[in-house]
């Protein structure tokens, strides 16, 4: 079953990422909260502590209307989602390699 979540997790991880990336260029505060809320809720769900942290951290300045820190924040959730997708395609070819 884990493959199955981690797979499902990197799927709509992307997705809210590429929404962040539209939303920052439209800059709209409402969709990037959503989309931070989102990625922050399962990003909590599987642990990932930190980037947990970061999209809750956003979700918070978006909320408040603080552009300038939302602004600064998006960059790093898409940047940290990059090394949790990584790591996470690499976990799922060792539990493949595994179950061979």
């Amino acid at each position: 079953i884990i493959p199955v979540i981690l797979q499902s997790y990197l799927h709509e991880g992307q997705k809210h990422i590429a929404v962040l990336s539209a939303a920052d260029q439209n800059f709209d505060l409402e969709q990037i909260t959503r989309t931070v809320h989102n990625l922050k809720s399962s990003s909590a769900a599987l642990g990932l502590k930190q980037f947990s942290a970061l999209c809750k951290e956003a979700e918070n300045a978006a909320r408040a209307a603080e552009i300038k820190r939302t602004k600064d924040l998006l960059p790093r959730i898409v940047e940290q989602f990059v090394q949790v997708a990584d790591a996470g395609k690499k976990l799922q070819a060792e539990m493949a390699e595994a179950n061979a």
